[in-house]
């Protein structure tokens, strides 16, 4: 089902809704759509819906909300009912009037697709519930449209341009016209409607790395960091497989003590044990310094509230776009698995 972009879903049975510009051109010229065809819908809010073609004008089409589809709200993973889903549960309640052997097959059936749904969730529930954030600097700007581009696919939340030592090559904050931001966006929201992924990626213009650290860790003006766990990619760090494996250990041990202490008594008031959002930082060409290592490390060190880890992704020297993807994908696919105990994939 072809997916559209629109600024806000209204949830009211039957609500208009009218697609312009690009989306419309799309719609119209290049899928040549038709009145009465149904669509997918989604706004930045990570909600979407099917939404029926009622008219397509010169300047905009108009649609129509379809309640009976299924509105998702906040959902990056799961897809909505189509119309040919509620005629199969309707046959199927039919069937169950008329054949008691059919009946059973059916709730048979059912308690395994429940099964299944229920297995989804859990595996989903962290991918809903916590962020990955990522930092870097910009490559040159055809290398970072596609950065952008699959970064929105994997289900980065906020990518932070920064401007750190060895970055003086990277496009700065000057350099990134309005032009080139619409572009992103653009990018953003095609990359997004291919991915049925509902939340749009946000990139926050390059700052410099100093600044970047005192707004996100300011021990005097955030009370806790809104990240749990910190990945800064080195050479000379630990593979990550390896720590992985160590967060999943850590995590377990964590449920274990709380399920062996019933009164509570070890309620693991030490903030870094808390499941929050997620942080990747890839340094440019060249990498981070010492100093610029140390300072994220006194940083974390002080706040004594998140999990910081030096870490690195094999023996070859990888491009930031291209570090910035694998390590995006190899966090988007493993953490679910690790808070979840469950198998990872890695």
């Amino acid at each position: 089902m072809r997916r559209f972009f629109i600024n806000n879903i209204p949830f009211v049975n039957g609500a208009p809704l009218s697609l312009s510009g690009q989306q419309h051109s799309h719609l119209k010229k290049s899928l040549r759509l038709k009145v009465g065809n149904i669509i997918e819908v989604f706004d930045s809010n990570g909600q979407n819906c099917q939404a029926a073609i009622m008219e397509i004008g010169k300047n905009e089409t108009k649609l129509k909300i379809q309640l009976n589809s299924g509105i998702n709200k906040n959902s990056t993973t799961k897809t909505i009912l189509n119309d040919d889903s509620f005629d199969n549960n309707n046959n199927n309640n039919n069937n169950n009037n008329n054949n008691n052997s059919n009946n059973n097959s059916n709730n048979n059936n059912n308690n395994n697709n429940n099964n299944n749904k229920k297995g989804d969730d859990e595996i989903n529930i962290i991918n809903n519930n916590i962020n990955i954030d990522l930092a870097t600097s910009l490559p040159k700007l055809q290398r970072a449209e596609w950065m952008i581009e699959k970064l929105t696919e994997i289900g980065i939340k906020n990518l932070f341009l920064l401007e750190s030592e060895h970055s003086k090559s990277s496009p700065s904050s000057g350099s990134l016209t309005s032009n080139k931001l619409d572009r992103f966006e653009r990018i953003i929201i095609e990359s997004s409607k291919q991915s049925k992924n509902n939340h749009l990626m946000n990139i926050i213009p390059p700052q410099p790395y100093k600044q970047f650290l005192k707004d996100k860790f300011n021990i005097d003006t955030i009370k806790q960091s809104k990240y749990s766990h910190i990945f800064l990619f080195d050479p000379n760090g630990k593979p990550l497989p390896l720590i992985f494996n160590e967060i999943e250990e850590n995590h377990q041990n964590k449920n274990n003590n709380n399920n062996n202490n019933n009164n509570n008594n070890n309620n693991n008031n030490n903030n870094n044990n808390q499941v929050r959002d997620t942080l990747i930082l890839i340094g440019p060409e060249g990498g981070f310094t010492k100093n610029e290592i140390n300072q994220l490390q006194q940083t974390i060190d002080k706040r004594n509230d998140s999990n910081l880890y030096i870490s690195k992704l094999g023996n070859t020297i990888l491009r930031m776009e291209t570090a910035a993807i694998v390590t995006s994908g190899l966090f988007s696919i493993n953490f679910p698995f690790l808070f979840n105990n469950k198998k990872k994939v890695l």
